[in-house]
């Protein structure tokens, strides 16, 4: 707010981000003029089974830290793509998936959904109050494939086409098939199908996993 002026002044906020390297670069992100740094942290490298930040818990603290001291904000990739060994490890179903990106784990899963639970938690408790600390960026890059596909998120599925087509005579129609029930549908392999009414499948099988992704970040 320039007090002479009475006029409201734009802050612009732009910038780039990476990793320990950011900390280092602060000073050259601030004479460069950028006013926003990218801090990216991930379960994989920095939570321990007992629910406690490792090393990464300093390293995200000695950039911020930095960052006020450079004048600039951060945000915070939280990353939850990135699962622990440790958890993949605990039960086969939760790296049993499909599709490639940056998802090493079944979204859906239980245990998954409460280790990224407490995961957020942790980012948000060390951040809380900090100067720099400007925004979280949810996830980076993000897809996936295994909607539908597994015992967690079959019924989501199941019940998207219930709702986009009302009965499964009008589904049948459309896809040139014969199924008695919308539960015995089944969802499309991940590549693009050869004739007209396969595509419809498939792309309804988008649609669905696209809602589905989005309520995860949600």
């Amino acid at each position: 707010d320039d007090s002479k002026t009475e006029k409201i002044r734009p802050v612009f906020l732009i910038g780039f981000g990476g990793w320990e390297e950011l900390i280092r670069d602060f000073a050259i992100v601030r004479d460069l003029g950028f006013t926003l740094g990218e801090i990216e942290r991930s379960p994989a490298w920095d939570m321990q089974p007992d629910g406690t930040l490792k090393n990464g818990g300093k390293i995200l603290l000695d950039a911020l830290e930095a960052a006020k001291i450079n004048g600039i904000k951060a945000d915070v990739a939280v990353c939850p793509q990135g699962l622990p060994d440790w958890l993949l490890s605990s039960d086969a179903e939760i790296g049993k998936i499909e599709g490639a990106g940056f998802v090493r784990g079944n979204i859906d899963h239980p245990r998954v959904r409460e280790v990224l639970e407490k995961w957020l938690n942790l980012l948000t408790d060390a951040t809380k109050g900090k100067w720099a600390s400007f925004s979280f960026l949810i996830s980076n890059e993000p897809a996936y494939g295994q909607s539908g596909r597994d015992v967690y998120s079959r019924p989501e599925w199941i019940a998207f086409l219930k709702k986009r087509h009302k009965n499964i005579q009008a589904l049948n129609n459309l896809y040139q098939t014969k199924y008695v029930s919308f539960e015995e549908v089944p969802v499309p392999a991940i590549a693009m199908p050869s004739t007209v009414e396969l595509r419809r499948a498939y792309y309804d099988w988008c649609c669905f996993n696209q809602e589905h992704f989005a309520r995860w970040h949600a």
